[in-house]
């Protein structure tokens, strides 16, 4: 069976002007030390000249564009029903690639590679296999929502806090016209019968240009529409439905007293409350694909469980498939069936979880983990710590990212970005100590 998300070779790039890093902060390069005496040279000849009236258009002229890389040659893949952790530093790259594969990213990103979704309009209708990133904004803009679905990181900022909860989630379905499958497969079983009742009921009355030029009524419905016919003619869910369907998507997140709940504006509610709106309104026109960016950090850790929890049971109830995106391995534990480690902008390790935990292979994973209190640690020692600190992604080594506080590292570490290599069935590594030591095996 095909992949339901399938990302290869992707690269996501900003536009970066000489000497300023993307929040407008200089970036300075460390020179080497073969470069010393070049750098004194150009610094002492830039001072003599301070006094030397410039060119206003030359320093347009004499910066050159940079681009950097948030985002470097990352390729995973995620099946259907599976579940995908997605971990990794501050830093890393987890919510870039995320907002790569949802469209969002800023117009001055650029994006490389592929991403490959496998759409279904519904339960049993073939799959059409769209790549997101040729994909029309008006398209794009279709999946968005109703095919993938994202969780983002804080709620209080994703929501409106000027509209009522309810209607936000409402809103949801009404800009995709989300008439739930099962209620679909009924109304296009009746319009082949010649019976409109379950139509009218979840949807605005016919146009009366409709009836007046006697367009035949199979095509106002878009569950009966023919792609290849060239119309494009949408029949709109009623309102009151579209926020019944609100209600219930409360419902399914646990949310008590939905109905009263659904008048509330977000600063009524709790931390917990508010994440459960969020992922009703994920879940409410009942995805394939779910994007959960660190649904968890800003909850304590009763409130955690209960929401991966909830997710696990989402899960189960809707077969849904999920990028699960987060800095704590503990959490990805209980949730994730693989896991992908990131590192400054690229994927380090791809694995089972039972393998990510029990014989990780990059050196990055194996310091993440030794990091990690356990029961049995011995409190007469400090925990592990990884020396060093993550590079910037304007001043990234040439080779490994993770070569200059890797304790293992060789000569190869720093001459190019080492591939990902197959150390074990279904287990990826990207470091060339790792790959030598397989290769021998």
């Amino acid at each position: 069976m095909p992949p339901l998300l399938d990302v290869q070779n992707l690269t996501v790039e900003f536009p970066s002007v000489a000497g300023k890093s993307l929040a407008g902060k200089s970036v300075t390069r460390a020179p080497s030390p073969a470069n010393a005496d070049v750098t004194r040279n150009i610094s002492s000849s830039a001072s003599s000249r301070k006094n030397v009236p410039s060119d206003p258009g030359s320093e347009k002229n004499v910066s050159p564009a940079l681009t950097l890389a948030a985002v470097r040659n990352l390729s995973f893949s995620i099946h259907p029903g599976e579940v995908l952790g997605l971990v990794g530093e501050s830093g890393s790259g987890k919510s870039v690639t995320s907002l790569a594969i949802m469209g969002l990213l800023p117009p001055n990103a650029k994006l490389t590679g592929n991403i490959t979704f496998q759409d279904h309009e519904s339960a049993n209708g073939p799959a059409h296999l769209t790549n997101l990133t040729t994909l029309p904004p008006a398209e794009l803009r279709h999946l968005r929502g109703s095919r993938i679905a994202m969780i983002f990181q804080e709620p209080m900022t994703a929501l409106n806090p000027v509209m009522r909860v309810g209607d936000q989630i409402a809103e949801a379905v009404l800009a995709h016209n989300a008439v739930p499958p099962e209620i679909r497969e009924r109304i296009r079983n009746d319009i082949g019968n010649e019976r409109r009742e379950l139509w009218k009921e979840w949807h605005r009355p016919a146009p009366l240009w409709f009836r007046i030029f006697g367009i035949p009524f199979v095509h106002l419905y878009s569950g009966v529409l023919n792609r290849g016919s060239g119309i494009m003619i949408r029949s709109r869910i009623r309102p009151e439905k579209a926020y019944e369907l609100a209600i219930q998507a409360m419902r399914d997140v646990a949310i008590p007293e939905p109905d009263r709940r659904a008048r509330s504006y977000p600063h009524q509610l709790s931390g917990g409350m508010r994440q459960r709106i969020m992922i009703a309104m994920a879940i409410v026109n009942r995805p394939q694909l779910l994007i959960a960016d660190e649904p968890s950090t800003a909850l304590d850790v009763t409130i955690q469980q209960q929401i991966l929890d909830l997710l696990n049971d989402l899960r189960q109830k809707f077969q849904l498939s999920m990028l699960f995106i987060s800095h704590d391995l503990a959490v990805v534990s209980h949730v994730a069936d693989r896991v992908a480690v990131m590192y400054a902008g690229s994927l380090v390790e791809l694995a089972p979880k039972s393998a990510i935990f029990a014989s990780p292979a990059h050196p990055y994973t194996q310091g993440l983990l030794q990091a990690i209190p356990t029961l049995s640690t011995d409190r007469a020692h400090p925990l592990a710590t990884i020396e060093g600190t993550v590079p910037s992604i304007a001043a990234l080594p040439p080779g490994c990212p993770f070569e200059p506080r890797c304790p293992h590292r060789i000569v190869n570490c720093a001459a190019d970005l080492p591939p990902l290599v197959e150390v074990a069935p279904g287990h990826f590594a990207r470091c060339p100590v790792i790959n030598q030591t397989s290769l021998v095996q």
